[in-house]
């Protein structure tokens, strides 16, 4: 049978993206946080994805067969990827207690962010653990569901393989461990999998929360998007008026992107000596809003051959880039200046993105980390927009 659509989620919950704060709580826990997360691990891919949509339609039964086959069969890279991690890390999985030193030595989710995450070649190691941890842990339903979840994320956000990023999602779905990121995610795996309809049923029927409405976005589902938007709007308004500016911005339409943007820029802090999230939500819409400015002057033809640069904030302080243009074209994107640590796929598959396009307009932020992205995005946009005569 294929995938049953109308399942009841095992975690209903706003919010999307994977922080680092954010990671902490999910890594540690699969159960529902009270607070949607900022940045998604997305959260970091190889620069090489799969195509991202077939030439002919794909049925339901034909993205079950693939997903089927490719979690059960090892990627052409496992027998070359070594297993390799500190004999101190406790596979067990254990939460760190309050007040612990941070110690990657030791915990699991620490050891991804201080050590897997930074560097991309990491990556499929990381997987190769989490596959560790399921064989280790073949008797703790509660860290396989985790181990499960992460190697969701790990395939179809950090290496692109969307087939069987959706196979262990839907494992770690039956385990109880899915969030509503984890959700959005798993519908837009459906839309590079070829199947905009399993993905319009899976993030219809998920948990409100912005990753959703970027990934409709992205889909060119705006009027579904808006419906979402709606919804995050009622619980963590700097999250729906952001995710909405975004879904927006993803099409083109930039004077309602700005709108949405403004609406979010116009949020009070309750304490203005405490504004926290919220502040850095602004701090990318008002950024947002700069580069869309900016992205309405680029001219390629009318930019002369030169190297250019501009920053924009990213999650961690200003991502800067030198952007190479040379007889009309985008030759290289550069990130020559950054403080972001989570994950970094965004620096690899946002200049290629741009470069494949010849255009900041259009490039897809969903598959990356968000905040990061965004900053790679509108740092390239600025430098053009800046560079033409």
């Amino acid at each position: 049978m294929g995938w049953c659509f109308g399942r009841i989620r095992a975690v209903i919950r706003f919010g999307c993206g994977f922080g680092v704060a954010a990671i902490l709580g999910t890594l540690l826990v699969g159960t529902a946080r009270a607070e949607p997360e900022e940045e998604n691990p997305d959260d970091a891919p190889s620069a090489t994805r799969p195509a991202t949509q077939p030439a002919k339609p794909v049925t339901q039964t034909d993205i079950d067969a693939i997903i089927e086959k490719a979690g059960k069969t090892p990627p052409e890279w496992w027998n070359s990827v070594k297993l390799n991690y500190p004999a101190t890390l406790d596979l067990t999985w254990p939460t760190p207690p309050r007040g612990t030193p941070w110690n990657p030595n030791k915990y699991i989710n620490q050891y991804y962010i201080s050590v897997i995450n930074p560097k991309p070649a990491l990556h499929q190691q990381g997987c190769k653990l989490m596959q560790q941890i399921l064989t280790v842990n073949k008797n703790n339903s509660n860290t396989q569901a985790r181990a499960m979840q992460m190697l969701g994320r790990i395939y179809g956000i950090y290496l692109g393989d969307y087939a069987r990023g959706a196979f262990w999602y839907r494992k770690a779905d039956r385990a109880g461990a899915m969030n509503a990121q984890d959700v959005a995610n798993l519908g837009y795996y459906y839309w590079k999998l070829g199947s905009k309809a399993m993905a319009l049923e899976e993030l219809t029927n998920a948990p409100a929360c912005g990753q959703a409405v970027r990934v409709l976005g992205s889909m060119g589902e705006l009027d579904a998007a808006m419906t979402i938007a709606a919804q995050v709007i009622d619980g963590y308004p700097e999250d729906g008026y952001l995710s909405a500016g975004d879904a927006y911005r993803i099409n083109g339409q930039y004077k309602e992107a700005i709108e949405w943007y403004q609406k979010l820029l116009a949020i009070r802090p309750p304490d203005p000596t405490k504004p926290g999230r919220l502040q850095r939500y602004q701090d990318r819409a008002r950024a947002s809003v700069q580069a869309i400015q900016m992205f309405q002057k680029i001219d390629l033809a009318r930019t002369p051959d030169g190297t250019y640069f501009a920053d924009s904030i990213g999650y961690r302080g200003p991502v800067r880039v030198a952007v190479v243009v040379k007889s009309g074209r985008i030759e290289q994107v550069r990130i020559v200046q950054t403080k972001e640590d989570w994950p970094l796929n965004a620096l690899v598959v946002m200049p290629a993105q741009i470069i494949d396009k010849q255009s900041v307009k259009g490039v897809d932020t969903v598959s990356s980390a968000t905040f990061t992205a965004e900053a790679v995005l509108n740092a390239t946009g600025k430098a053009l927009g800046g560079a033409v005569k």
